[in-house]
């Protein structure tokens, strides 16, 4: 029985695409063969290079020891004695110059002391003294630093002192800088008992147990502020003005005092104390009674206290 024969059309299988591993393993298969193929067809030792002439390296030959060559003779190809030319002789070398005689040194300078010597000789050239030419007198419009500053006198110590002795017996803290406020007076063009005084009016009477029961300015230890200047700027403490120290207080007062009164035309008392001390704001009394407290005290630090 013959079997039926399948005629249906034969297809190719459809290839299956590369794996990344198999191209790597006959990627590795291929690169030996490579490898195997160029290390069998490699010789072992490279062939020996061709001369670069042909023609056979000809050399002199030589008579054995004994013979014609110890007497300066040689032999050819066919064995006869040949003579050598002689060498020629060697040139003398030329006679060796004779070197120049050392000169001598100079004598040896003396070890003696030579302090006076020295002195003389590194001593400046005198220069003619001149005396100083008194200074011209400068008026006191034109200084521009302090254009209506006052000359020192010899009764500031005395008004120094005076001041002192007030603030002293106001117990303020502030005795020691009482040359200060002297020293500003006089630079700024101000009667230095007017600001002693102010400060006084403006701190107070230390030593009374009625207003001060503790013995203490307590706004005044925080502030160090004299005059009582209102906040500008920090640090402040209760609506006032602090310092680091009285003297930095005392310098502030004439430096705003300069600023904001004098330079605006403020030059009286009156007018001043207005203006510093608003009346019937923050307790304030009126005017007058500040400005003749003052004025008061002023008079009694001129006369000494």
């Amino acid at each position: 029985m013959i079997a039926a024969v399948d005629r249906r059309p034969l297809h190719p299988r459809p290839l299956r695409p590369i794996s990344p591993r198999h191209a790597l393993i006959l990627a590795a298969i291929l690169g030996g063969a490579v490898l195997q193929h160029t290390l069998v067809t490699l010789p072992l030792e490279p062939a020996p290079a061709a001369p670069l002439s042909a023609a056979p390296r000809q050399t002199a030959s030589y008579a054995p020891a004994g013979t014609g060559a110890a007497s300066g003779q040689g032999t050819t190809a066919g064995g006869a004695q040949t003579a050598h030319p002689a060498l020629p002789a060697r040139a003398a070398l030329p006679a060796r110059a004779a070197l120049p005689a050392r000169a001598a040194l100079p004598a040896r300078r003396s070890t003696a002391p030579v302090t006076a010597v020295t002195g003389a000789r590194l001593q400046a050239p005198a220069v003619p003294v001149v005396a100083p030419q008194p200074a011209a007198p400068q008026s006191v419009s034109s200084q521009p630093a302090t254009p209506r500053s006052q000359p020192a006198t010899p009764a500031d110590a005395a008004l120094s002192a005076s001041v002192w002795r007030a603030f002293n017996a106001y117990a303020l803290p502030y005795q020691a800088d009482s040359a200060l406020i002297v020293e500003m007076g006089r630079q700024f063009g101000i009667d230095p008992a007017v600001p002693a005084a102010l400060f006084m009016h403006e701190d107070g009477n230390i030593n009374n147990r009625a207003e001060f029961p503790d013995h203490y300015n307590w706004l005044l230890y925080h502030t160090r502020n004299p005059g009582n200047i209102k906040c500008m700027y920090e640090p402040c403490y209760d609506g006032f003005q602090v310092y680091p120290t009285y003297r930095a207080g005392i310098l502030d007062w004439f430096r705003l005092y300069d600023h904001y009164y004098y330079d605006l035309g403020i030059h009286d008392l009156a007018r001043f104390v207005v203006t510093y001390c608003p009346p019937n704001v923050d307790g304030n009394g009126p005017p007058t009674v500040y400005q003749s407290d003052v004025m008061v005290k002023a008079a009694r630090i001129r006369a000494g206290w």
